[in-house]
């Protein structure tokens, strides 16, 4: 070996050890100096050599939690993390290897370097630049990357459609921009294309079903747009709101079963009223106020307090049937109605003999004895007393008599009566509002059991 060669030896290994050890205080402090406080650097400049070069920014979105999803007002809070990245060019430039060391990771306060002004654009609070000025970005100087992870809590717009409460599933977006720069400045070019949901903790009424990242470009401007996909976790409302629902719209048509006599008809009925519009109350609680989409719940809900309502509008004319007096006449044709539903117009000529044998028993006199034989039937030679004649009824009996002989007659036409009237309405109502009952609830609800 040459003597030029081990003059060289200890000066190569000495370089060798030094950048594998690193930088020491004085190094790291001297460029601190000579780059960020005395230096050449400003964080107003470009960090670009050539001051037209466009900016990639990249970004990746690490969602930590839903805080928040308010349907009613349509606001969605998140909280989460940003990673930015982008390079540096004027750090590089300050940086010598053979001055400084090995310095391949030094943090930085935000406030001291050009950091992009990334901003959330569709914040329903304010929009102001994410981070904060006592924010650390990590720095290579040695290749200029830089790495910034500020902490963020937002609170964006978001388009709820809730036509299939409580099986809606909900899009929204979270929108970025760098907020003063055109596309041409600054830009985001991002290489994830979904939130990053290694850290995410679940929402106990929200799930996310996919998330997605589409960059685009309006006006000019670079937009970085997160769309989240949430879908509704539906059991609560399944147990608490929909099952109760469904079996009240079953009750509903039980009240044309309830005795008339009972008195408990029209309390029922309104009960069942009451319920509809209370579940109806509750449903529009949930919901934002909104005619559109309007929950396709919230009109099945409207229709079937209108049918509680008519529920208790049949039930009254129903009761007020029932109790008719007795000696009013059955109208014919309602009497045949009746009795066809009934099947006894077969049984018409049967019921014309039994009421001809009614009337003829309700006419024959009652058997003779001695105080209403005739005279020329008196034995002469009984005791006075026993051939007595009985007194003839006066004219009020007489009117009875033959207001009862005339009830019997109408009241034996077909064998209807207005209580009869009365238990074949309630049939035939409550086999019409079962069956309208199912067919509504089968319309509107199984198009949403299908969004489960």
């Amino acid at each position: 070996m040459s003597a030029g060669n081990m003059i060289l030896l200890p000066f190569v290994m000495f370089l060798v050890i030094h950048g594998t050890l690193g930088a020491n205080y004085t190094q790291l402090l001297d460029f601190y100096k000579t780059t960020i406080t005395d230096g050449a650097y400003s964080s107003k400049v470009f960090p670009r050599d050539t001051q037209s070069d466009i900016i990639d920014v990249d970004m990746v979105f690490y969602l930590s939690s839903i805080k928040e999803f308010d349907e009613v007002s349509g606001t969605l809070e998140l909280i989460g993390i940003l990673k930015i990245t982008w390079t540096d060019e004027l750090i590089d430039d300050q940086y010598n290897w053979g001055i400084h060391g090995n310095i391949s990771n030094i943090l930085i306060t935000s406030s001291q370097i050009w950091v992009p002004t990334v901003t959330i654009f569709n914040s329903v609070s304010k929009i102001k630049v994410v981070g904060d000025i006592t924010n650390k970005i990590r720095v290579n100087p040695s290749t200029g990357a830089m790495e910034w992870w500020p902490g963020i809590v937002l609170k964006t717009g978001c388009n709820v459609d809730a036509s299939n409460f409580p099986f809606d599933k909900q899009e929204c977006k979270v929108t970025f921009t760098n907020w003063g720069f055109t596309n041409t400045e600054v830009r985001f070019v991002i290489s994830a294309t979904s939130v990053n949901l290694d850290n995410y903790r679940e929402n106990e009424e929200w799930s996310i079903e996919s998330t997605i990242m589409d960059p685009e470009n309006i006006d000019s401007i670079s937009y970085a747009t997160y769309k989240l996909t949430l879908a509704r976790r539906s059991l609560f409302f399944l147990a608490n709101l929909v099952f109760p629902i469904l079996i009240l719209s079953l009750l509903n048509a039980i009240v044309f079963l309830l005795p008339p006599a009972t008195g408990e008809r029209i309390t029922y009925s309104i009960t069942a009223f009451m319920s509809f519009a209370v579940y109806l109350t509750l449903t529009a609680e949930n919901l934002p106020r909104t005619s559109e989409p309007l929950s396709i719940l919230c009109v099945y809900l409207m229709i079937m307090t209108c049918i509680s309502a008519g529920t208790a509008l049949f039930t009254i004319t129903t009761l007020r049937i029932f109790h008719t007096e007795e000696e009013e006449r059955v109208p014919d044709r309602l009497a045949t109605i009746i009795a066809v539903l009934n099947c006894k117009v077969c049984k018409d000529e049967d019921d014309d003999d039994e009421d001809d044998m009614e009337i003829f028993a309700i006419k024959t006199p009652e058997p003779l004895d001695s105080k209403n034989a005739p005279l020329d039937m008196i034995d002469p030679s009984a005791d006075p007393g026993v051939n007595e004649k009985a007194p003839l009824p006066d004219d009020d009996e007489a009117a009875e008599d033959e207001e009862n002989e005339e009830k019997e007659v109408v009241k034996g036409k077909y064998g209807v009566d207005w209580k009869l009237v009365s238990a074949t309405l309630d049939f035939f109502f409550f086999l019409v509002f079962v069956a309208g009952n199912a067919l509504i609830t089968f319309f509107f609800l199984v198009p949403l059991a299908a969004q489960m």
